[in-house]
């Protein structure tokens, strides 16, 4: 599995975000490229950034406070298994 990370200069250069949720924000935009959302594990996710799972737990809601993700409520609640989906561009414009 290709383990890249593309983080978008715009994220990149936001001074008042923490680098993990660069990081996190950069795989998920990798994860949801092609198909536009992603199945993943919060220990999986951890381990691809190179941060810890608690890291990668909190910087989710933020992505999504955001307007960067949007959580997709097919698996929630069920454990650990979370999908989320990129954000249409315009959504994330709205919300600043």
């Amino acid at each position: 599995m290709k383990t890249e990370v593309f983080i978008p200069r715009e994220i990149l250069e936001q001074p008042d975000l923490p680098v993990q949720v660069k990081l996190v924000y950069g795989r998920v935009a990798v994860l949801t490229g092609k198909t536009g959302s992603a199945v993943l594990t919060m220990d999986e996710l951890a381990r691809q950034c190179g941060i810890t799972r608690r890291q990668a737990a909190k910087s989710l809601p933020y992505l999504v406070t955001l307007g960067l993700v949007r959580p997709h409520e097919s698996l929630s609640g069920r454990g650990l298994l979370r999908v989320f989906q990129k954000a249409a561009p315009f959504e994330a414009e709205k919300q600043k």
